[in-house]
C-alpha cells in the first residue's frame, strides 16, 4: 500500500498504481476503499480506460449495476485496443437485458479485432441465442481456423453445421 500511495503522490495520473492499490483494498475486503481509490484515480486521469474498467467492476461487485455501466462503457470507448474492456461491457449489457446493444458492441470490437477468441465466442453465443445460426456458423468457422485442434470449437462448429442444415 505504501509503495503505491507513494507512486500516486509522485504522479497522480499513474493508472497502474491506482488499479493496483484498489486491488489491494479489495483483497483486504474493503470494496468501498477500493472504489474510493479508483474514483480519485479517475478524477486525476479521466482518459484512463483501465481505471474506468476497474471502477465499473467495483460497482458491479457492489450491485450498483446501472452506475457501473457508465464506467464500463467509458473503458471500452477510451481504450478500444483492449478487447477485454469491450467484451466485459458487452456481457454486462447482455446481462442487463440490452441484447441488441451487446451485439452491437461486440460487432464494433470484432471489426477492430476480428480474430479475438473471447469476442468471437461471445458473438457466436449471442448469435445462437438470437436464432442467427448462419452468422454464428460463419464466426465458428473462423474460430475453427484459428484453433484447429480445439475439440470444444470443433464440437461447436459441428453443432452449428447440423442446426444450419436442419433449417
Amino acid at each position: 500500500r505504501a509503495a503505491f500511495r507513494k507512486a500516486l503522490d509522485l504522479d497522480r495520473s499513474f493508472a497502474g498504481a491506482s488499479v493496483a492499490l484498489a486491488d489491494i483494498e479489495r483483497m483486504a475486503g474493503d470494496e468501498r476503499a477500493s472504489e474510493d481509490v479508483l474514483r480519485k484515480g479517475f478524477a486525476d486521469n479521466p482518459r484512463s480506460g483501465a481505471i474506468a474498467h476497474a471502477l465499473g467492476l467495483s460497482l458491479i461487485r457492489q450491485k450498483r449495476t446501472s452506475e457501473a455501466m457508465n464506467y464500463l462503457a467509458q473503458a471500452a470507448s477510451l481504450t478500444p485496443e483492449d478487447t477485454r474492456f469491450s467484451y466485459v461491457y458487452a456481457v454486462a449489457l447482455h446481462d442487463t437485458g440490452k441484447k441488441a446493444e451487446a451485439a452491437a458492441t461486440l460487432k464494433e470490437a470484432l471489426a477492430r479485432h476480428p480474430y479475438d477468441r473471447d469476442l468471437l465466442l461471445a458473438m457466436i453465443t449471442y448469435d445462437i441465442e438470437a436464432g442467427l445460426v448462419t452468422a454464428g456458423l460463419e464466426r465458428a468457422e473462423l474460430l475453427a481456423q484459428l484453433e484447429p485442434t480445439n475439440p470444444q470449437v470443433a464440437q461447436l462448429l459441428a453443432s452449428l453445421r447440423t442446426r444450419s442444415r436442419q433449417g
